[in-house]
């Protein structure tokens, strides 16, 4: 809402200017679970690491290269496959159902106990060719 877009009430108690008075606008976030694994492979050339985090001269090249042709390692994103899954089953646990009387209480009643709507995944499950979080660096194994 940085922007000025939103309920212009809301934009201005915020002390925002209101470029556009539209409201709804961040006032319904909602988000899914994302699951990722990560593994170590021997062969560097089946991940993108090696231009961030082994070789910072290879990143600065692909750098120089995305900038002058919009080509090379960096023009395209490091994120494989996805998929988005429901977990109705598991959510039908009657644990569920109490944590949704308890905290969610303002959720509309097609919503599931994850806040979900029917139509939404519960989780986003991907893969990437590149370590994003805390990557290992042990040389030989």
């Amino acid at each position: 809402m940085h922007s000025g877009i939103g309920p212009a009430e809301h934009l201005i108690e915020m002390g925002i200017s209101c470029k556009v008075d539209l409201p709804g606008v961040g006032g319904n976030l909602q988000d899914h679970t994302i699951v990722y694994t990560s593994y170590q492979v021997n062969d560097p050339s089946l991940t993108v690491d090696r231009f961030y985090y082994n070789h910072p001269e290879l990143l600065t090249e692909s750098a120089k290269q995305w900038h002058e042709t919009k080509t090379g390692p960096l023009a395209d994103l490091p994120v494989g496959a996805f998929a988005l899954k429901r977990i109705d089953k598991t959510i039908q646990d009657p644990a569920w159902e109490a944590a949704k009387s308890e905290k969610q209480t303002d959720q509309s009643a097609e919503c599931d106990p994850t806040g979900q709507w029917p139509n939404q995944p519960h989780i986003e499950f991907w893969t990437s060719e590149m370590q994003f979080f805390a990557p290992n660096f042990i040389e030989g194994g």
